[in-house]
């Protein structure tokens, strides 16, 4: 059994850093990292991607803004499958801004994608 005090400390180091280590969260709570990883893999239900700590699944929140960016981008591509990529690349005037070079940020109505 998992003290919810516990869990509630896990996730607010996770959220000040999320950077930070299972081992230095251990360190800093005096509990076993395997029991850490425990509580963060099972019961936070969050994963390491990039050194990152991250939610394994995407929020309501999320999941509506992909669905719509997504829709948004198929209606661009069903208007004009030709020349899509022209038209949605700096498309400003739709608010749709897109680059495919590697660390570039990437908008869609004004969201980072």
């Amino acid at each position: 059994m998992t003290n919810p005090e516990i869990i509630d400390q896990i996730h607010e180091l996770i959220l000040e850093d999320r950077r930070i280590s299972a081992k230095s969260i251990a360190e800093k709570l005096g509990i076993p990292s395997e029991r850490v990883g425990s509580i963060i893999h099972e019961d936070l239900d969050m994963r390491k991607l990039s050194k990152k700590w991250v939610p394994k699944c995407l929020n309501a929140n999320q999941k509506r803004q992909r669905c719509q960016s997504s829709e948004q981008l198929l209606g661009f591509f069903r208007c004009d499958p030709n020349d899509f990529l022209s038209g949605a690349i700096g498309d400003h005037g739709r608010n749709l801004v897109i680059s495919l070079r590697p660390g570039d940020k990437t908008t869609i109505n004004g969201v980072a994608a």
